[in-house]
């Protein structure tokens, strides 16, 4: 057993993949609980957490000699969710192409403005073509939002902040804390209160955040 420290970019189950255990296993584990507690989404981890890791029970399998056997490890990818929005319409109904990892998917986003597609759960960044225009994605790299960077990561995502992200509340931060705070009747004070905190990590999220495969 160990305990592996989470870098950034990494979440369970990136972090499961990488040492061959389904995301379950590792977030349902006993010795996760306080942190599954603490970040309630698998997909949100903040460097320096750490994830103990049990140690892999061997499997022997019974097969024949004289005879050529194949064995296939099972991975459970992860859905990649997207919502795309301009001045906050959505950006629906419109031609897109993901490349992730030298895999491309093409599709249309919904009346929402959203892209939804599977990936590996290794996988580290993409590029989104939407109606001709170009987008960096990177895969799991939004910190929890109870720290400062995942405020900023989640304000510069929905629009409201384009300062860099390092992890401190300055006045451009909780100018777009009050922002948001206007916009949807909470007294702007720019404070990252319990209750502007929960509306951004609504305004941010997908819908369901655990890392599930296609049934």
């Amino acid at each position: 057993m160990t305990r592996h420290r989470v870098r950034q970019g990494e979440c369970i189950s990136s972090i499961a993949h990488a040492y061959g255990f389904f995301w379950e296993a590792l977030w349902e584990h006993p010795e996760n609980r306080a942190l599954a507690e603490a970040r309630k989404d698998p997909n949100c981890l903040a460097p320096g957490d750490e994830v103990f890791i049990p140690d892999r029970r061997p499997k022997s399998v019974r097969v024949p000699t004289g005879a050529c056997h194949r064995f296939r490890l099972r991975t459970t990818p992860v859905k990649l969710r997207l919502e795309l929005l301009n001045d906050g319409e959505p950006i629906a109904n419109k031609p897109f192409r993901l490349e992730v990892d030298g895999v491309v998917r093409e599709g249309t986003t919904d009346d929402l403005g959203r892209v939804e597609c599977w990936v590996a759960p290794g996988a580290q960044q993409g590029r989104l073509v939407v109606d001709e225009e170009e987008y960096d994605v990177l895969l799991r790299h939004l910190d929890p939002v109870g720290i400062p960077a995942g405020i900023q990561q989640r304000l510069a995502n929905l629009g409201l902040y384009d300062g860099p992200i390092e992890g401190e509340l300055g006045d451009a931060v909780r100018a777009a804390l009050a922002e948001l705070q206007l916009a949807e009747g909470l007294a702007a004070t720019g404070e990252p209160d319990s209750a502007t905190l929960e509306l951004l990590e609504l305004r941010h999220a997908s819908e369901g955040s655990e890392p599930k495969g296609p049934e």
